[in-house]
């Protein structure tokens, strides 16, 4: 048969005792060049019998056998040196190494990356500020140079006192920053609760205003949780942002004449309301009235501050500027007392709603739009006498150096 192995036994001459020597098995020299004698003669032409037949001279004959052997030995050895070459491969000691080095290029790898996308959620905060500060410019060119009230001075069904929950400054944005058609469909003849208690036939209060949201911030984007106490107040899309009240200054460490809110007989449970800032509660600021400065003058600040221990933060909906008659709190606005941003401060043991802090979700401070439009990021270990000048409008100061 083709490629099998043949071996023709000798017989040799017999040894003592009667016994025939058996040749011994041919080695892999012996093999190869058995191999390529089959191969060659398998090769060769058979010469025809019948007369007519050229044969092939004994010389071509013999070249063409061995470039044949030749042929043949070559592959062979070329198979051989395929089957008998090792396959790379890892050890284990190699691999473990491998696998460690990848864990600590990832471990490098991935803070790095949490770092560009705070800085790009950071940066689209600055730029809902940027949209907020033009926006008041905007209010304003067309409004005498009046900037927008911080709650409106509406005395709406039946309120015995302007401004009592009723809508305020990101409402009155509205239309400034492309949000014509939700700002068509708010009925200003009703209190703010209306939206509440019709919810269920006019989710407005749940609409979400991308340009009021924080992108930093984690978690919903809605308040509906109507277990709270005075749900009303807390319902709703929430707004990530507080207009500049002002700072809270007393005759004991500010020489300056204090000017409260109008109508001076208002009381507020949650601390008075300062009129030095921005925006004020039922009225407006005109833009000559800013003594100290635009570039120098907090316009609106972060505020995603949270409660301790309850099921919701501070944070309010952006449809309602103040809350009913009991509390007189303004939903829109923030005063500066004793506390930077960022700066912990639990409601109702370290201070009132009121004079609760500017705060934000970005590490190390938090944005501010200026009046002059610009929005710069204070960090939170600016000086407290500088903070609380940038936060009034009249304070006969001028700070730069917030950062």
């Amino acid at each position: 048969m083709r490629g099998s192995w043949r071996f023709r036994l000798h017989p040799g001459p017999l040894a003592t005792g009667g016994s025939r020597n058996v040749p011994p098995a041919p080695g892999p020299e012996a093999v190869l060049k058995d191999r390529e004698a089959r191969s060659v003669s398998a090769c060769l032409p058979t010469p025809l019998v019948t007369g007519g037949s050229r044969s092939v001279p004994p010389r071509t004959r013999g070249r063409e056998a061995r470039s044949k052997a030749t042929a043949s030995r070559r592959h062979w050895q070329s198979a051989a040196a395929v089957v008998c070459r090792p396959h790379p491969a890892f050890t284990l000691v190699e691999l473990l190494v491998v696998i460690a080095i990848i864990g600590m290029l990832v471990g490098l790898l991935l803070p790095a990356v949490q770092q560009a996308r705070e800085s790009a959620r950071r940066m689209q905060c600055s730029n809902n500020l940027r949209q907020m500060g033009i926006a008041c410019h905007n209010y304003a060119a067309g409004s005498k140079e009046y900037f927008p009230y911080g709650v409106r001075n509406d005395f709406l069904e039946g309120s015995t006192v302007a401004g009592v929950n009723t809508y305020g400054l990101f409402t009155e944005l509205l239309p400034y920053i492309e949000q014509g058609n939700v700002y068509a469909n708010i009925d200003f003849t009703r209190k703010c609760k209306y939206y509440y208690d019709n919810r269920l036939t006019n989710p407005l209060i749940e609409t979400v205003i991308s340009t009021y949201l924080c992108p930093s911030y984690g978690e919903s984007a809605v308040f509906t949780d109507t277990t709270q106490p005075g749900p009303h107040n807390l319902y709703g899309a929430l707004c990530h942002y507080q207009g500049m009240g002002g700072v809270a200054r007393y005759a004991s460490d500010d020489t300056a004449t204090i000017t409260y809110v109008k109508p001076t007989t208002l009381s507020c449970s949650e601390g008075v309301m300062f009129q030095n800032g921005m925006f004020l509660w039922a009225d407006r600021v005109r833009l000559a009235t800013v003594s100290d400065g635009t570039s120098n003058t907090f316009l609106i600040g972060e505020f995603v501050i949270r409660n301790e221990g309850l099921g919701y933060n501070n944070a309010r909906a952006w449809l309602t500027g103040s809350n009913d008659n009991v509390y007189r709190c303004s939903y829109s606005m923030k005063w500066v007392t004793k506390y930077k941003i960022n700066q912990k401060a639990v409601r109702g043991v370290d201070t009132t709603y009121t004079y609760l802090p500017f705060t934000s979700d970005h590490p190390g401070g938090g944005n501010f739009a200026f009046a002059d439009g610009h929005v710069s990021f204070v960090t939170s270990g600016v000086d407290l006498a500088i903070y609380k000048n940038l936060c009034s409008r009249n304070g006969r100061e001028s700070e730069t150096q917030y950062e």
